[in-house]
């Protein structure tokens, strides 16, 4: 991973990893996960505002274990160029860190993160995938699959009478 005569801007994979760590916390927040409640007075009749409506509050969403949820929130997408960009090196010094053992794993998490943020979307758009499709084909080994099946009462059968060498001609 030369930079320069061969020097490594990050010394140890973990002053690699903290690099890694602060773009992902430069580019997102975490918030907590809340779901509309309706407000009710102390005799359990629904709170209405003027209109009539029925005044909702946020309450936090609990997971099976009674824990508050919470999820993180890109504000800008994570990418590898977005991260190389952070971290002032190419591609090409990015992929030789993922070359070697010892910064393999922090690669490796890297990647992970931002794969994960490229499903997610997927799940959750419902116009403009091609992008990420393209991505996750090309950059993250994910493939498209495709099942052909035919059935049996479509197959036409010949039969040949004559010598074979006869048709060929």
């Amino acid at each position: 991973m030369p930079r320069g005569r061969g020097n490594k801007i990050f010394k140890t994979p973990q002053a690699l990893g903290n690099a890694v760590a602060k773009y992902f916390l430069k580019i997102s927040k975490i918030e907590k996960i809340t779901e509309p409640t309706p407000l009710t007075d102390d005799e359990g009749r629904y709170i209405t505002n003027r209109k009539g409506d029925v005044v909702m509050a946020p309450r936090p969403v609990l997971n099976d274990k009674g824990e508050e949820m919470y999820h993180r929130i890109y504000i800008v997408p994570p990418s590898v160029s977005g991260l190389c960009l952070d971290l002032n090196i190419s591609r090409k010094t990015w992929a030789k860190y993922c070359a070697e053992d010892g910064y393999k794993d922090v690669c490796d998490q890297a990647k992970l993160r931002i794969e994960a943020y490229l499903t997610e979307q997927l799940n959750e758009r419902k116009k403009n995938l091609a992008g990420i499709i393209f991505n996750l084909q090309n950059n993250y080994g994910w493939r498209e699959k495709k099942d052909i099946t035919g059935e049996t009462s479509n197959v036409v059968k010949i039969d040949f009478e004559g010598d074979l060498e006869t048709w060929s001609r």
